[in-house]
């Protein structure tokens, strides 16, 4: 005699998919937790995204993210000239060099530091 198939709600489906959404666990893991099949967890987060996608398509929404060709300069902008092009530098303090670098949030920089402004002094 043939088993039915086990229906799940889509509460169910929805809480098993961003679980698996989360990254917290491994596939294994909570196809282990939740009682399914592995396959079952990669096919309801898949279906999660999707329909994510859709809704954000039809209320208007845009993913923010870096766009291509974001480091060219605007209608406006200025451009220095390279003051020391030319000139000789044969003597200690001659030139002098300032930086003002502003770190990423969440990324540390080469001395342990993160985010807030850092001040670079070279000669």
């Amino acid at each position: 005699m043939s088993r039915k198939r086990k229906q799940y709600s889509s509460d169910f489906k929805a809480k098993v998919a961003l679980a698996a959404l989360k990254g917290d666990q491994t596939t294994s893991a909570l196809a282990a937790r939740f009682e399914v099949h592995p396959s079952m967890v990669s096919q309801w987060k898949r279906e999660l995204l999707t329909e994510d996608l859709m809704l954000m398509r039809q209320m208007g929404l845009k993913a923010v993210y870096p766009r291509p060709r974001t480091s060219l300069p605007g209608k406006g902008h200025r451009i220095y000239p390279y003051r020391l092009r030319g000139l000789t530098i044969d003597r200690p303090n001659q030139v002098w060099v300032t930086d003002i670098s502003y770190g990423v949030p969440g990324v540390q920089g080469e001395h342990g530091s993160s985010n807030g402004p850092r001040a670079y002094l070279e000669y």
